[in-house]
């Protein structure tokens, strides 16, 4: 006999999201409003880049990782992507060197081991490493400079040579884990490129080409992959910031992009185009963050920073304003082996920077970490098979019972 409470067709209960990770990206990070989340907690981090990790050993690997972990950082970016012949990638249009890829695979087992997360950065706007310059190499198109590299963006060869890469870097399965990267939650997100840019092209306010391909490229990702978030990679600079020029990449419009997970800025306030103050970097940062949550509705991160000089003031202004402004994370430039440094914007384990500065904040970031209470309602089908089959809808995203 069915209860006079209950509907012949579903029963409506309330539930706790914890309840539901089984059904959800449990393990995932992935974005909530202007926060990150992981498992029903809104997500903090404080990190750093160490963008070579691919040309080192693993023994080199994880020592890095150890240390990182020792000092308290929670995400790691790093580049996935060389056309040089030397630990390439890609070292020719479509040639993809299995023994660098496996290396990567090392680099995410021992990210995990660590309890680090990964933002895998999968092209460079610069020539560092190749860049896109590679790619407009195989097409036959000049390079180098903003204009020539401004034609990357609408070219097909050269969307199709970077889409072609992406597939084949996104569908991986893991050589060390067994483990698809698309399922591997150790990912915290894709980035299209570093500091892309569509300069000196006659959309320096605009931004329409450069738009187009993000949102293009961040879709295509978004199919392969639907666990992962998706960044761009942007600098964040603009005569709307007083802080470097107008570039082809305007911060709001471009992270506008449906596809696109958070918004990004890097800051190296005290470089010889910059001239900021703390106090002027601090503002900078107040204003990413204010637009990102205004205007995007997005997270925000300061996903490279650092300074020539003045380390502590500079460090501290941006770390109180993220604290304070509610920003989600910060991953400073560059951390390496002692014997690595070359620049002052070298971090290593031990530089006088890291235990009286970016640990506490570190330790703040991650006390930040708050249980998220939020109920859902979940909708119990109990009738016909064909209500088995149907998705749920919780906060946004659906759950779809296989």
């Amino acid at each position: 006999m069915k209860s006079p409470y209950l509907s012949n067709r579903l029963i409506l209960t309330v539930i706790s999201l914890e309840l539901l990770l089984g059904f959800s990206q449990c393990g995932f990070i992935h974005r909530s409003g202007t926060n990150f989340e992981l498992d029903g907690k809104k997500f903090y981090y404080a990190g750093c880049n160490a963008y070579n990790l691919f040309t080192k050993s693993k023994a080199e690997i994880d020592k890095r990782m150890t240390e990182m972990e020792s000092d308290g950082v929670k995400v790691l970016r790093t580049w996935g992507f060389n056309h040089n012949e030397w630990h390439g990638f890609e070292p020719k249009k479509g040639q993809y060197m299995e023994e660098q890829f496996k290396l990567f695979d090392y680099i995410m087992k021992s990210a995990k081991d660590h309890h680090i997360y990964v933002i895998i950065t999968l092209e460079n706007y610069w020539g560092d490493y190749g860049g896109i310059d590679s790619r407009l190499k195989w097409e036959g198109l000049p390079y180098e400079s903003n204009v020539n590299r401004a034609k990357f963006y609408s070219h097909q060869g050269c969307r199709d040579s970077y889409k072609n890469y992406v597939k084949h870097f996104v569908t991986r399965v893991n050589t060390v884990s067994g483990v698809h990267y698309k399922d591997d939650p150790t990912i915290f997100a894709w980035e299209l490129m570093n500091e892309p840019r569509f300069q000196d092209a006659g959309e320096n306010t605009s931004g329409i080409t450069l738009r187009k391909w993000v949102d293009e490229m961040s879709v295509f990702i978004k199919l392969l992959d639907p666990n992962h978030m998706v960044g761009i990679g942007i600098e964040g600079h603009g005569s709307r910031y007083h802080y470097g020029g107008d570039e082809g990449n305007p911060f709001v419009y471009l992270h506008q992009s449906s596809a696109i997970d958070f918004t990004t800025g890097h800051m190296y306030p005290d470089e010889s185009w910059a001239h900021l103050t703390p106090a002027d970097a601090a503002k900078v940062v107040a204003e990413w963050i204010r637009d990102s949550h205004n205007e995007v509705k997005k997270p925000f991160i300061i996903e490279e920073f650092n300074s020539h000089s003045k380390k502590e003031d500079y460090w501290n202004a941006m770390f109180r304003t993220l604290e304070n402004f509610d920003g989600a994370g910060d991953n400073f430039w560059n951390f390496l082996a002692y014997e690595e440094r070359y620049s002052d914007f070298d971090i290593w384990h031990g530089h006088p920077i890291i235990e009286p500065v970016f640990k506490p904040h570190a330790k703040k970031m991650n006390n930040k970490h708050q249980s998220i209470l939020l109920l859902y309602s979940c909708l119990l089908y109990t009738s016909d098979a064909a209500d088995e089959q149907r998705g749920v809808d919780l906060g946004g995203r659906r759950i779809i019972k296989k």
